[in-house]
């Protein structure tokens, strides 16, 4: 339990220490460490609270916090600081190249509805030219000597 205590004291050393946050963190290790002591008594002793167990978990956790827990403090503050750090530039990464995308969307927009626009000037000046009423008989003539001859 004091190794999980200590990687949420890494946790707090980077950033996260509200005092909301520290506070709900708190509690909820407290429930859990409890939780975890519950179900070790209900294994071992049959669910019968005795006083050398708690005596011995609170020994464990002073004897690890004053011996290895410093040590395993700086690793884990070594590890999320890096793991931050890798975070913090991937994040960069991602902003820049939603920037990018975002620009060069707009560009492609803006190129293509020029394309459009120069389309339907086009099919206006076509539509002009093929729908006028001396095409209109030329084709109704044409259309009624093809019926003919067949």
């Amino acid at each position: 339990m004091c190794g999980c205590y200590d990687f949420i004291r890494a946790i707090r050393k980077i950033g996260f220490n509200s005092f909301f946050t520290v506070l709900l963190v708190d509690i909820l290790f407290s429930v859990v460490s409890a939780f975890a002591t519950f179900i070790f008594l209900i294994a071992r002793t049959n669910g019968e609270i005795r006083g050398f167990v708690l005596f011995g978990e609170l020994l464990g956790f002073f004897v690890f916090r004053f011996t290895f827990s410093n040590f395993l403090f700086k690793i884990f503050l070594f590890l999320l600081k890096k793991i931050n750090n890798l975070l913090n530039k991937l994040n960069d990464i991602i902003i820049q190249s939603y920037v990018f995308f975002e620009k060069l969307s707009k560009k492609f927009l803006l190129y293509f509805f020029a394309i459009l626009k120069r389309v339907k000037k086009g099919l206006k000046n076509v539509s002009k030219v093929l729908y006028t009423n001396n095409n209109n008989v030329i084709m109704e003539n044409d259309a009624s000597e093809t019926k003919t001859q067949t």
